[in-house]
């Protein structure tokens, strides 16, 4: 759970985990699929937890919030947190924030909408990790206007080339327009 405070003590929100890590979080009860965020003097801040930043539609609410800085405290071990930590950093880029990563056992991170690594502590099990970042506005991306809509037409793409492969030439030279087009390259 995430918990923060404004700066007279007041909860400004708190965040219980959306997405519990299969077999490893049996006892976890999910939270709402909402990423809590708050207006401040230094921009607007939002939090996620571990895991939960893996689920593109559940960061994609940053970037539609237009959330200028992402608190993401997670505890992950051996390289599936390196990697977490590599992933992670694109949900930055895609949403258009700063993304600070506190980590336990893997890499603690902070990365901006640019994917400028501005610190990197590889195991925060030990230790503490100091950074300076300058205060960046939410940056709008192509990402937060179309979403998943390149992907998905570039899947609808690959379907209908694949459906079209599998029909026979005699057929398809009776289609006007197409026999040309298929002259027509090399």
């Amino acid at each position: 759970m995430v918990e923060l405070f404004d700066p007279e003590g007041q909860v400004a929100y708190q965040y219980q985990k959306s997405h519990p890590v299969v077999t490893v979080e049996t006892d976890l009860v999910a939270g709402p699929k909402v990423m809590p965020h708050v207006d401040t003097k230094y921009g607007r801040l939002a939090s996620a937890i571990c895991f939960d930043m893996d689920f593109i539609s559940f960061a994609h609410q940053a970037g539609e919030k237009e959330v200028d800085l992402v608190l993401q405290p997670s505890w992950t071990w051996g390289p599936i947190g390196k990697y977490h930590s590599e992933i992670q950093s694109f949900r930055a880029v895609e949403n258009g924030l700063t993304l600070l990563r506190c980590s336990g056992w893997s890499p603690s991170t902070v990365y901006d909408p640019f994917h400028h690594i501005y610190a990197y502590k590889e195991n925060l099990g030990f230790g503490s990790m100091l950074s300076e970042v300058p205060l960046r506005r939410h940056t709008k991306t192509l990402y937060t206007i179309i979403g998943n809509s390149f992907g998905w037409s570039c899947f609808v793409t690959m379907l209908v080339y694949v459906v079209v492969s599998w029909i026979p030439m005699n057929k398809i030279n009776k289609w006007p327009g197409l026999v040309q087009f298929l002259k027509a390259r090399p």
